[in-house]
């Protein structure tokens, strides 16, 4: 169950009607852009901050997708775990460049 609270928690609202279209092209963008953020900077997975500020964004989007049941609330909702999980993932990159 969390699995997919998870998966369909990043990219409610699913495609319905031409909005929600929209917001689901814009969600997987946002994916795409994490994932590219991510995959040259494995060994960020040790450092025991990025555990934590990734705890936090899962348990708080998770918290999210439980609580909101309209799709487009939880669209705007969900972003600012989201945008502060990606400045979070550069501050660690220039922290760790200096």
């Amino acid at each position: 169950m969390i699995p997919e609270l998870i998966l369909t928690g990043l990219l409610r609202p699913l495609p319905v009607s031409l909005f929600s279209f929209i917001t689901f092209i814009e969600n997987i963008i946002v994916l795409i852009i994490l994932f590219k953020i991510l995959s040259p900077n494995l060994h960020f997975f040790r450092s025991p901050e990025f555990v934590s500020i990734l705890l936090m964004t899962i348990i708080g989007l998770l918290l999210n997708s439980l609580v909101i049941d309209n799709d487009f609330s939880f669209a705007r909702y969900k972003y600012p775990f989201i945008y502060t999980f990606i400045i979070y993932i550069y501050y660690l990159k220039y922290r760790e460049s200096q």
